[in-house]
């Protein structure tokens, strides 16, 4: 894809006026601000607050959700330090699916207008997302955790309830949106071809039996062994890469719907660690604490919640008997023994160092995004039916935490609740990352790359980024040899971050990308441009109420394409993006 980032100035009054009578018959109206009165409705996040808002699923003894607690019957520390509840609903803990279900949907988009914003492609009830992962499961884990699925389908499904399933293998997919049709999902659990991922199948590791062994020289059995632990590392890193990049995917996908959202994650390894790597060969050591803390803060912003299911089921024989010694115990086996023969692939999944791993990084996931891990029962029925019913019955805790540095380091986030017989589950804590301070940090050169990577990788997501939204107005296309496409933007305030400057003038920075991709997958066609702009108290007053317009050109030749539209927020590097089609016409 060719660099895109160019210099260009936004004059804001210019434009407003052309684009908003386009879409004046529009109905879409921006967020209100929130109530200044605490505690509050829940707001529209804004970016420029620190402004932490924390889902908090209260039980009893038996399990049974508590409905009827107020504000009063919370306290919550952040680092210890109790805080000032500023932020408080209970409007998802009594309010069932089916009533969600009969909800009043949006007004249509005028002709030509499409959006990103969540209202139009809104679930009812909470969002649930099942990731069935390919990438880092055995076949035949598969093959068993798609029968579990099915059964729960057939059987469980909640009127109302409505899930999207995506695919992980060498890349992210989506499989089918959002829906509560059990028809549909079954047929897209059907879609997806069970087999081992090309990352997890080990075709480059040589494996020896014990008489070939025997025929080599130490020296040359270390030199294979070597080979082999570094190419096993490689591997994991790979599928450490894809599997962080889909869940940042998913973070960037369902970031703009308001409230919970549950991530339903089957695998048979979970194959990334919080600690550091260790092992005999410095080569295959690992540590993916800076991509893994990056995820793990989009996660939470996004306010999903993570539940990690082992789609192994029950893990007998002396697994959790033996004690892990990572100087010596390798990422495979060179040599096969004779009583327990096994594929790369088992190995890399199902190995003791993995399991073990692959539960604690369960357990951590789940912890820090407020989910749960299910494991040794393969119980993908109870992941789902524990993700709905807990995303229909939360409460929802904000508070500007008092004295904390935004240092990029984890902050624990502690719940109590003033009643008897009561727990609560919600996540452990927060990265307290200040994009807009790391951002001014770098120079402009790390920030344009950072930027123009980051825009890539959104734009190939499976599901719309919608931290940042927007509408899109495509005018009719003037028959020509080879037309302008005109792409006119409208950015909703309230999803970008602005600072004051002197004067009262608002300032903000944002990037806006298109690609035409041809029906094969070629991008034929892309452009970018930096904007940045400085409003004036009325002009931001009127953006407010209209959204910020920009618009480009693209010229494109008679076909059919998919247009793929991308805004990032420079400050915050939080990101909007659509797909659309397109035709252009031949004169």
């Amino acid at each position: 894809m060719q660099e895109y980032r160019t210099a260009r100035t936004l004059n804001p009054l210019r434009r407003l006026a052309f684009i908003v009578a386009l879409l004046s018959a529009s109905t879409i109206s921006p967020q209100q601000a929130p109530s200044p009165e605490p505690p509050a409705a829940v707001p529209p996040v804004r970016t420029t607050t620190h402004l932490v808002l924390v889902d908090v699923v209260v039980y009893d003894k038996q399990g049974n959700h508590v409905t009827n607690l107020s504000a009063v019957d919370f306290v919550l520390r952040d680092r210890g330090k109790q805080q000032e509840i500023t932020v408080f609903s209970d409007d998802h803990a009594g309010e069932s699916l089916a009533e969600k279900a009969h909800q009043s949907p949006p007004p249509p988009l005028p002709p030509g207008v499409f959006t990103n914003r969540p209202e139009f492609h809104r679930p009812e009830g909470p969002p649930t997302i099942l990731l069935i992962d390919g990438l880092n499961t055995a076949i035949g884990d598969q093959l068993s955790s798609h029968d579990a699925m099915l059964r729960y389908l057939r059987t469980q499904l909640k009127e109302g309830q409505k899930i999207a399933i995506l695919a992980l293998n060498e890349s992210l997919g989506l499989v089918q949106d959002f829906t509560t049709d059990p028809r549909l999902l079954m047929a897209a659990l059907d879609k997806i071809n069970s087999s081992t991922s090309s990352e997890l199948s080990g075709s480059s590791i040589q494996k020896l039996t014990l008489a070939e062994a025997a025929a080599l020289s130490p020296a040359m059995l270390r030199i294979i062994d070597r080979n082999n632990q570094s190419r096993a590392a490689e591997s994991t890193d790979n599928r450490v890469r894809i599997t962080l990049a889909a869940l940042r995917s998913i973070a960037r996908g369902v970031a703009g719907f308001p409230g919970r959202k549950n991530l339903i994650w089957a695998s048979s390894a979970f194959p990334f660690s919080l600690q550091p790597g260790s092992g005999e060969y410095l080569d295959a050591q690992r540590n993916y604490g800076e991509d893994i803390r990056r995820t793990a803060a989009l996660l939470a912003s996004a306010r999903v919640a993570v539940y990690t299911v082992d789609v192994r089921g029950l893990i007998v024989g002396d697994v959790y008997q033996q004690t892990l010694n990572p100087v010596t115990d390798p990422l495979v086996q060179t040599v096969q023994p004779l009583d327990n023969p096994q594929t790369v692939s088992e190995e890399l999944a199902n190995s003791h160092d993995a399991t073990v791993e692959s539960h604690q990084t369960m357990e951590d996931l789940a912890k820090e995004t407020g989910g749960l891990a299910l494991y040794n029962s393969n119980d993908i029925k109870r992941a789902v039916a524990l993700s709905a019913a807990d995303g229909d019955r939360y409460y929802t805790l904000g508070y500007y935490p008092e004295g904390a540095l935004w240092d990029g380091k984890f902050h624990s986030i502690d719940v109590k609740i003033n009643r008897d017989g009561v727990k609560s589950r919600h996540r452990s804590g927060y990265f307290a990352v200040d994009a807009a301070q790391s951002s001014a940090s770098e120079t402009p050169q790390q920030r344009s790359h950072q930027a123009y990577e980051e825009l890539r990788a959104a734009l190939a997501d499976p599901l719309p980024a919608t931290q940042v939204t927007f509408r899109v107005h495509i005018p009719a296309i003037v028959s020509a040899p080879k037309p302008q496409v005109q792409i006119q933007f409208l950015v909703d305030t309230s999803a970008i971050s602005f600072d004051v400057v002197e004067n009262g003038i608002h300032h903000c920075n944002l990037d806006f990308m298109v690609a035409a991709v041809s029906p094969d997958g070629k991008i034929v066609a892309s452009d970018g441009h930096t904007v940045d702009a400085h409003l004036s108290s009325d002009q931001y007053a009127q953006m407010n109420q209209n959204g910020l317009p920009f618009t480009m050109q693209l010229p494109l030749a008679p076909a059919e394409y998919s247009l793929r539209i991308a805004v990032r927020d420079n400050r915050t590097g939080q990101i909007g993006t659509l797909t659309l089609p397109l035709a252009v016409q031949a004169p």
